[in-house]
């Protein structure tokens, strides 16, 4: 539950970032970027607040990314009709501190839960790809800015990386307002063990302890507990943890994956056996007093 607090209150701070950056920058495609985080800002809101399926939620949901969608719209209109401006250099910066805390974060929460052997190493409902696109639009709308000297036509890159960006926050907030109310009258979701087969083939992975799918709101949170190898680089755990999560994303809309405890496991398999015998006593002891019962009514007629 911290790590996710962790991970919320650090996107969080990069949201406000870049909030001022696109004003003191004069980009639009950063606040593009900005608003977009936020979107997502909102969902893991909902996501991490209660995970109940409720009807209403599923609603609010939808209404919420409307909401997000026409605020983007208004973005990209103000940015066509706006007089052109150059981004500032500082925007690099800004570029470099937003990927640096980032990544600092993510790596900090994958090396301490992994050796400490539990806990969560990736909470997110972006794919990795177009976390990497975003960057590359934001560099690529800054530096064509500045080629604008040259050649004249690349004046216009800051608007075209807004409306690229717009591209990204559409398709994501649209599928969420269909799938909300596709969702509705879904009770449960199960992934197929053909998924829990392909991620415990991978080298890095031990076993998958659980899959689950929960409904929040119209929105799929998957949550994933796994016992890892001990012998991982960590140059391989952070790509093992990217491909993992892009590949969950492909069923849900925000994952969450968590490393379980060989000794928990050691304990559960234990526990779980003597609750069996335990039981099959039980059950046992019942079959033989009805069986005394029923030999005395015998005996009895």
């Amino acid at each position: 539950m911290k790590e996710i607090k962790r991970f919320i209150f650090v996107e969080m701070i990069l949201v406000i970032f870049k909030f001022f950056g696109s004003f003191l920058c004069h980009s639009y495609t950063l606040l593009a970027c900005a608003s977009f985080d936020l979107f997502l800002l909102f969902i893991y809101f909902v996501t991490f607040k209660d995970r109940k399926n409720k009807k209403y939620k599923s609603i609010l949901s939808s209404f919420s990314s409307f909401l997000f969608l026409m605020g983007f719209l208004a973005i990209l209109f103000v940015c066509f009709i706006d007089k052109i401006q150059s981004p500032s250099w500082f925007l690099l910066l800004y570029l470099v501190i937003s990927f640096l805390i980032r990544y600092i974060v993510c790596s900090f929460t994958i090396i301490m839960n992994y050796n400490k052997k539990k806990g969560l190493l990736s909470y997110s409902g972006m794919n990795s790809t177009v976390d990497f696109l975003q960057y590359g639009i934001l560099l690529g709308s800054l530096i064509f800015t500045k080629l604008s000297r040259f050649i004249g036509f690349f004046r216009y890159a800051d608007r075209v990386g807004t409306f690229l960006i717009s591209m990204f926050f559409l398709v994501k907030g649209f599928s969420i307002i269909k799938r909300s109310f596709a969702r509705l009258y879904e009770e449960d979701y199960v992934i197929e063990d053909a998924v829990v087969k392909q991620i415990e083939s991978r080298e890095e992975v031990v076993k998958v302890h659980s899959l689950h799918v929960s409904l929040v709101g119209g929105m799929r949170f998957i949550k994933i507990h796994l016992l890892l190898k001990e012998t991982i680089s960590m140059i391989d755990l952070h790509s093992f943890t990217i491909t993992l999560q892009d590949y969950l994303l492909r069923f849900g809309d925000v994952v969450g994956i968590y490393l379980i405890d060989k000794e928990k496991m050691k304990k559960k398999k234990v526990r779980s056996k003597k609750e069996d015998a335990r039981n099959s006593r039980s059950r046992n002891s019942k079959t033989s007093t009805k069986r005394k019962s029923t030999s005395q009514k015998n005996k009895k007629s």
